[in-house]
């Protein structure tokens, strides 16, 4: 899976900051699993549906953390890599579900396992 750094904006598109510092598979997943925040985010990411479909895809029981449940999965079977670029500008609101529902991820068994095992 290939994602990139972003520019992050706020509601009127003035660029905040850029995010996905971290570049290697190394730094990726062990930043997902100790809750250094996002360190892909899915609209910049490419990756082979064959890998995703032979997964079983998202899973309804991490729907609160399914991204992060699918990308650890992929990890675990592949590579996952930021590009040094920013190639998305993503905007930032504070009801989005990684801020409104972050206790809820904890119910996805890859995010248990994960936080388990650092």
């Amino acid at each position: 899976m290939v994602g990139s750094r972003v520019t992050i904006i706020d509601p009127d598109g003035d660029a905040l900051t850029e995010m996905g510092n971290a570049l290697s598979h190394e730094q990726i997943v062990t930043n997902l699993l100790n809750y250094k925040g996002q360190m892909v985010y899915h609209p910049a990411v490419i990756y082979r549906r064959k890998a995703v479909l032979d997964l079983g895809g998202y899973r309804p029981e991490c729907r609160e953390a399914e991204e992060l449940d699918l990308f650890l999965r992929l990890a675990e079977v592949g590579q996952i890599v930021n590009l040094p670029e920013p190639l998305l500008k993503y905007r930032e609101h504070q009801a989005k579900a990684g801020i409104s529902r972050s206790n809820e991820k904890n119910r996805c068994p890859s995010v248990r396992a994960g936080r388990s095992a650092t």
